[in-house]
């Protein structure tokens, strides 16, 4: 009788996460993702800096000198082998020069994300920080990553069945700009903690507007309340029930300067506050300033929360 060999463990693991691939081929033959090289002499057309609210994740890579981008309320200056990342529901404004030769972007969305064996963990942006540096050795194998991606997502609107080799780049791609964020903290401990804290970060971007309470986000994550706290102040500096009120005030942000609606009410109301008096309450408690100063005073802060609030009271 022929004996069976065993399979070791890193084959089972290559053939389900192909399994994964497979099966999402075929149950969604095209996905969304662009990516762009810039060469020498192929600069990045120059644009206004008009702020747009992104539905997508999108990174860009500066290859030499400085990029002054804009996310939320905040101007990040993005300097040469830096990436600047930017998740679903922040509010871009672009710098105004084009990004020089040997730069590159990336756009993809969460149904892209959705149809890749694992999640990459970079993505959630735990740390907080739009920008993160990429070692030499990183950046020649990323660029010739983003080169694939690129030509196999145009190959792919032609012929579907390149849909395998786009998703694969694409994989081992966020592998490594994920690498790349956490290099710093690669320990065992540190990932199990990220992850749950990555989990927590989750579930307030996605229920925030609802308002939940620390009790109930701990026993989403899995863990006590004190052992939430912990963790919430270890990657923020604050409490877990702090971390949602900035998060909703950062929301109303978004609303009154880039968003449909005007008034306070309005705003508290879509935010989950049933009393506008105490929604201006927190707000004055988290920026020191009142909902109206807040306004008023981005036409004279710094050139991207100027072009923010022109753009706010253009609609």
């Amino acid at each position: 009788m022929r004996q069976t060999r065993e399979m070791v463990p890193w084959a089972k693991t290559a053939m389900i996460e192909t399994s994964h691939l497979l099966h999402q081929l075929t149950q969604h033959p095209t996905i969304n993702v662009y990516a762009r090289c810039f060469g020498e002499g192929e600069p990045e057309r120059q644009r206004p800096a008009t702020p747009h609210r992104h539905p997508y994740y999108l990174l860009l890579y500066v290859a030499q000198g400085q990029s002054q981008q804009g996310v939320d309320l905040q101007e990040v200056a993005v300097k040469a082998g830096e990436v600047f990342l930017m998740v679903p529901h922040q509010i871009h404004v672009p710098a105004k020069q084009p990004l020089p030769p040997g730069s590159w972007q990336l756009v993809f969305d969460d149904e892209c994300v959705a149809r890749l064996p694992q999640a990459y963990p970079f993505l959630r942006n735990p740390w907080h920080q739009p920008v993160f540096g990429l070692a030499g050795d990183a950046q020649s194998r990323v660029q010739v990553l983003v080169e694939a991606v690129q030509t196999t997502a145009a190959e792919a609107r032609r012929a579907p069945a390149a849909t395998s080799l786009l998703l694969a780049y694409l994989h081992t791609l966020l592998c490594e700009l994920n690498y790349a964020y956490f290099q710093a903290e690669s320990s065992p401990v540190v990932e199990a903690s990220m992850r749950q804290f990555g989990h927590f970060k989750q579930l307030v971007d996605e229920q925030f507007a609802h308002q939940p309470s620390v009790s109930a986000l701990a026993q989403a994550v899995g863990v006590s309340g004190r052992v939430l706290g912990r963790l919430v102040q270890r990657y923020t500096g604050v409490s877990p029930k702090q971390y949602l009120h900035r998060r909703l005030v950062l929301e109303a942000q978004r609303l009154l300067l880039h968003g449909p609606l005007c008034s306070v009410k309005e705003v508290a109301y879509r935010l989950g506050f049933n009393d506008p008096h105490y929604f201006s309450r927190l707000f004055r408690q988290q920026t020191g300033q009142s909902v109206t100063e807040f306004v008023q005073l981005t036409h004279h802060s710094s050139p991207i929360l100027a072009t923010l609030s022109s753009a706010a009271g253009e609609g």
